[in-house]
């Protein structure tokens, strides 16, 4: 993803993400369908109501694009799939014992595991 033009991705979330798309990054964050519920903001009920080709909104879509972005940079810092959904699933002291699983629900809260990400690639 971080090699996309931000007007690909523009493009992507203005189109609006189908629920094909999302079962598939589900797939590949290990996701549930509580955590993926959380994460955008929307009941299960959402989640499951929409079929194939059916879109999410442009808000949910935006969200949905940023947890891929988010995602596709740990996975480049840290080198390993796995070893990254670990450290999301971990208690972290920065974020009072929270995990960035849990923190990465707001909007701030992503930008700020972001930011943590980022230190750990400068080695801090």
């Amino acid at each position: 993803m971080q090699t996309i033009p931000f007007t690909e991705k523009e493009k992507i979330v203005k189109r609006g993400i189908s629920k094909d798309e999302l079962a598939t990054l589900k797939e590949i964050f290990e996701f549930d369908y509580n955590t993926l519920s959380d994460l955008l903001a929307v009941t299960d009920r959402t989640l499951h109501l929409k079929k194939g080709k059916d879109t999410f909104s442009l808000i949910v879509s935006d969200r949905i694009m940023a947890v891929v972005e988010l995602y596709s940079h740990g996975y480049t810092v840290f080198g390993d799939r796995e070893l990254f959904h670990n450290w999301m699933k971990s208690p972290n002291r920065t974020f009072g014992g929270r995990t960035p699983l849990e923190v990465i629900e707001t909007h701030p809260g992503l930008l700020e595991v972001r930011s943590l990400i980022h230190k750990v690639k400068k080695g801090a």
